[in-house]
């Protein structure tokens, strides 16, 4: 039934989120860049203070993907929420360091599974360390689009496979914990996680499938079907367009990409559909009649009339 639900639900997330979508991206390329741009601005200014800060840029960057990854969907989970009827309070400020928290939440636990799947790979075949690099290249951002595009065009093996289906499940899991922060009440970190999880396991590989069959038919948007992935992965084309440093840039291509964000979007939709609909089942409980005064049984009202029969007496 929560399967059902997510379609008309996704629809209503969809061109609400449309419509914010545009200011969040400039926001992320603005962040992205006055980032970037003013390491490189103090390192040509001052070089031995931009050596220091070149050290951060690393730390900078994952925390900016952290952000990117996370941030879409606490906005698209809780319009999904509001749709369903439910209060949100938190600020933007609060959603912000969240999806750093639990960004870095999901990229510690990824990296640990991955240093896991590979020592288990080590045991059983000879793999080198390039192999590493495709394990950590399929967790983050978007686990949905990597499984997708790896099964599409036939770039997977069993390693980034297996690893793949763990991001995939970890998301899973993640996604109720993520429900329960836009919604802006009190709530330890971990509640709600893994709430529903064959559910939203199915729903995510349900999206995946969906990807997957469409990515042969996007063209050159073929990389832009991930939303977050898109968002983390592409800014940097953004800011090398807007610059003048970016090539060739038809209208055709753009009405391409164009396309492949709007049906992205949507998967994506689809995702916080069902997440704030996992929320909305762990929460939403049949209201019980409360009163102030025990009931009173049918001996305590034979008692009362007897004691009125004798004051009238």
């Amino acid at each position: 039934m929560l399967l059902l639900q997510t379609f008309p639900l996704s629809v209503a997330i969809f061109w609400r989120f449309m419509l914010v979508l545009p200011l969040w991206t400039l926001f992320y390329i603005f962040l992205t860049a006055i980032t970037f741009y003013g390491f490189f601005t103090i390192l040509i200014g001052i070089p031995v203070i931009g050596l220091l800060l070149l050290v951060l840029i690393p730390v900078v960057s994952t925390i900016i993907s952290y952000i990117i990854s996370m941030h879409p969907y606490l906005i698209g989970i809780r319009i999904g929420l509001r749709v369903l009827g439910h209060k949100t309070e938190h600020s933007q400020h609060k959603l912000m360091i969240a999806a750093v928290g639990y960004g870095f939440i999901e990229g510690l636990v990824a990296v640990l599974l991955s240093a896991v799947i590979f020592a288990a790979w080590l045991m059983v075949q000879q793999g080198d360390i390039e192999q590493v690099r495709a394990i950590l290249h399929a967790q983050v951002p978007d686990p949905v689009a990597s499984l997708s595009q790896q099964v599409a065009f036939g770039r997977y093996t069993a390693l980034t496979a297996i690893s793949g289906v763990v991001a995939l499940l970890l998301r899973a899991a993640l996604l109720p914990t993520l429900a329960s922060v836009a919604a802006g009440r009190n709530h330890r970190p971990y509640d709600e996680f893994g709430a529903k999880l064959p559910l939203m396991v199915l729903l995510l590989l349900m999206i995946t499938a969906v990807s997957t069959i469409m990515l042969p038919l996007m063209g050159t948007g073929a990389s832009y079907l991930g939303l977050t992935q898109a968002l983390v992965s592409h800014l940097d084309r953004v800011i090398l367009f807007v610059t003048g440093k970016g090539g060739e840039f038809t209208m055709l291509h753009a009405f391409i990409i164009a396309g492949s964000v709007c049906v992205g979007v949507w998967l994506f939709c689809l995702q916080c559909a069902g997440a704030a609909l996992a929320h909305s089942g762990e929460t939403v409980r049949p209201s019980k009649p409360s009163s102030k005064h025990p009931p009173i049984s049918t001996d305590d009202i034979s008692a009362l009339r007897r004691a009125r029969m004798g004051k009238k007496q």
